[in-house]
């Protein structure tokens, strides 16, 4: 598998890897470490790592910088490898993992977890955008297998492709049980966890909590807005940072909360397309989302009635709280997402159908 950042572990690459080693498959993750904060050889819970380093990357000027020099390092650490398929894991590993499959004659897995493109839009020139949407479109012509994490990103892809195509979302393992309180309580708590940025109302939904007073906001992860959520919990007592926290320890850290936030600005194509992680989390877990009106989160979470749809501004917000200071209605919306999540989105569906894709491209 190939990974250009580091592995934390990625939770979406982490469960892929293990549900191939529960198959009796060996899998190495050749990444980018970015950070210089991984050894250069190691394995966890059965998955070989081998990490490559270059300069220190912080920002997208670095990365776009030291990336000829991962991609030289890792073709070449490659070399030294042993391996009879090769797993690029989105856009920016899919030249090497193509570079790779011809020299070593192996079939080719592209995993598009994003419509990158669109997802790196707001951060490069649209000159660049066009260009990546372009060498994608001709580059997966020659893979053998495409993974999608969600339909909407099969749909663009496939008129470029001949082979066969699978959706992967990034379901968990179903939860037997919680200790959820959906009886009448004081406040609600809603939490985010993931990328700290503005396109995702990190920072928007720390002011309407402010005006509401019987909520509070949790808030985990990192990224650009780090600096003023740590600035701001430390004055505020209802909203509180807890920092980055691994995606298992923050798993069972929700048995309190009332609310999921999975807010995606749809002005951007691959919000509108994607399916995140907190989607089905929130259903694996019994616990109510919130979502943006006019993307894919929000016509399942309306199909399922697991959740509530905005179009994003304060007001609209605090109708969402106001409904869900009813336990009954808290209680309906975490029990149909619990009996989605058991009849379609759960980790051993798309186990299953990972394991027979690669089974098929073996023979």
């Amino acid at each position: 598998m190939l990974l250009a950042d580091e592995y934390r572990p990625d939770p979406r690459v982490r469960k892929e890897a293990l549900a191939l080693v529960e198959d009796g498959n060996q899998v190495t993750i050749l990444s980018w470490d970015r950070g210089h904060n991984h050894e250069r050889s190691s394995s966890q819970e059965g998955v070989g790592l081998e990490c490559v380093r270059t300069g220190l990357v912080h920002g997208i000027s670095r990365m776009m910088l030291n990336y000829p020099m991962f991609f030289l390092k890792a073709l070449f650490k490659s070399r030294g490898l042993s391996f009879d398929t090769i797993h690029a894991h989105d856009l920016d590993t899919l030249l090497l993992g193509l570079t790779i499959s011809r020299l070593r004659r192996v079939p080719l897995v592209y995993d598009a977890h994003e419509h990158y493109a669109a997802m790196v839009s707001s951060a490069v020139p649209h000159s660049l955008v066009r260009f990546l949407d372009l060498i994608e479109a001709r580059m997966v012509r020659r893979t053998d297998l495409l993974i999608g994490a969600s339909s909407k990103i099969i749909e663009y892809l496939k008129p470029h492709i001949s082979g066969p195509s699978i959706e992967i979302l990034n379901c968990i393992d179903l939860v037997e049980s919680n200790e959820i309180d959906f009886e009448e309580h004081e406040g609600i708590t809603v939490f985010y966890g993931g990328s700290l940025e503005s396109t995702r109302y990190v920072d928007q939904v720390a002011e309407a909590v402010l005006e509401i007073e019987y909520c509070r906001y949790r808030i985990a992860g990192d990224g650009p807005l780090r600096e003023y959520l740590e600035d701001i919990s430390k004055r505020e007592g209802r909203i509180q940072y807890i920092g980055y926290v691994p995606h298992s320890e923050l798993l069972r850290s929700l048995y309190d909360v009332d609310l999921i936030l999975c807010l995606l600005d749809p002005k951007n194509e691959n919000n509108r397309i994607g399916m995140p992680n907190k989607l089905f989390e929130s259903m694996a877990l019994g616990i109510p989302v919130l979502v943006s009106e006019g993307t894919l989160s929000a016509e399942v979470a309306k199909k399922e009635k697991c959740g509530i749809s905005i179009v994003w501004n304060k007001d609209e917000f605090r109708r969402a709280i106001e409904e869900l200071k009813q336990p009954g209605y808290r209680k309906m919306l975490g029990a149909n997402g619990k009996k989605a999540a058991r009849d379609k989105y759960n980790w051993g569906i798309m186990k299953k159908r990972l394991v027979d894709a690669y089974r098929t491209i073996s023979q």
